[in-house]
């Protein structure tokens, strides 16, 4: 699908979502996801391949089944509620087709489900944000959509209110086990919501997997360093399965693969990744790998380190906010693994968040 002649806003996607799971659509602005979950709803069309519903193909060549009849509910960003239109009669939009007492009855349960049940009065001006956008949720539920998409749901809230927000939109989405597809820019976003995620680039897939998959065993140094911080270090195979690195020995799980399939021997070059968490600070004298404290960010349950090595690269450390080593300080590091992840080095490219 595309947008202009010969430019694809996604390209070579296959993606199954079972019954009742939902799959996180995580990736940089322009990466494509927004297309392919406005393809699913029928507002975009498709060049090429299928989209399949249940058992319907809803798009595809021979195939097109208008928005309206694809048991689709989508949530947008702003939630766009009916200013003028009650909490109520907003939920109620998309069951013009119901007898006036069904209509009634599930205005009422999918607004119990939503914790808004004495709010079906209320204009949604006089609404917070997160609870517009549970009104939001709740209009796209009340049809019992075999498929909810959710677009960037919680971008226009504050930090504090899309924490409280969305944790209240997974526990509903896991009580009611609607299908799902939520759009997100946001890491923690697609962990919180994804039983699966898919982190796109550029038009395709570069990983699907569970949170935990992508977070201890990403496919490629891209993918390690948009889902969360990362720090990839150059070195060669030592003896032992490990990577000589600036910081010493790094043990892996396993050796890194040349493009052609096969392990790299000891001495060849590669990159190995090391999350900021297993990154230890020490006063000098205890471990191994000098280094300086270049910054220093405090956050309550954790202190972000910057620490700049002795051959002037840096590395990032997450640690106890107890004891806290001042800016300038020097430091001894130490690596606790193994690391989970290695590539043979010149594969690593720039780590480019754009998409």
């Amino acid at each position: 699908m595309g947008y202009a002649p010969g430019i694809d806003a996604v390209r070579e996607v296959s993606l199954a979502v079972a019954p009742g799971e939902t799959l996180a659509l995580l990736g940089p602005s322009g990466c494509g996801k927004t297309s392919l979950l406005r393809a699913v709803a029928g507002l975009e069309p498709l060049r090429q391949g299928s989209i399949t519903i249940g058992a319907v193909v809803v798009s595809g060549p021979g195939a097109w089944v208008r928005p309206e009849r694809r048991r689709v509910g989508m949530v947008f960003q702003d939630g766009a509620l009916f200013p003028h239109l009650t909490v109520a009669a907003n939920v109620a939009f998309g069951l013009r087709s119901h007898a006036r007492s069904e209509t009634a009855r599930r205005v009422d349960e999918v607004l119990s489900l939503v914790d808004l049940a004495d709010y079906g009065e209320r204009l949604p001006r006089t609404l917070s944000g997160g609870q517009q956008q549970r009104v939001a949720l709740a209009r796209s539920l009340a049809p019992s959509p075999a498929v909810l998409l959710l677009d960037e749901p919680f971008s226009a809230l504050d930090a504090a209110l899309r924490v409280q927000v969305r944790s209240e939109v997974s526990r509903i989405l896991r009580q009611i086990a609607v299908t799902t597809l939520v759009v997100t820019h946001d890491q923690t976003e697609a962990f919180v919501l994804g039983d699966r995620v898919a982190v796109m680039r550029n038009g395709r897939v570069e990983q699907l997997d569970t949170p935990d998959g992508l977070y201890r065993r990403p496919a490629n140094p891209w993918v390690a360093g948009f889902v969360g911080e990362s720090n990839l270090l150059t070195g060669r195979v030592g003896p032992g399965r490990c990577v000589t690195t600036a910081i010493g020995p790094v043990p892996i799980e396993a050796l890194p693969s040349r493009p052609d399939g096969t392990r790299l021997a000891v001495g060849d070059a590669a990159t190995v990744l090391i999350r900021p968490e297993q990154v230890s600070v020490e006063p000098v004298g205890v471990g191994a790998g000098t280094a300086t404290v270049a910054g220093v960010e405090y956050h309550g349950h954790d202190i972000r380190y910057r620490l700049q090595l002795d051959d002037g690269s840096t590395v990032i450390a997450r640690c106890p906010p107890e004891p806290v080593h001042p800016r300038g300080s020097p430091v001894q590091i130490r690596f606790q693994g193994p690391a989970t992840m290695a590539w043979q080095d010149g594969l690593v490219g720039t780590l480019d968040r754009s998409g």
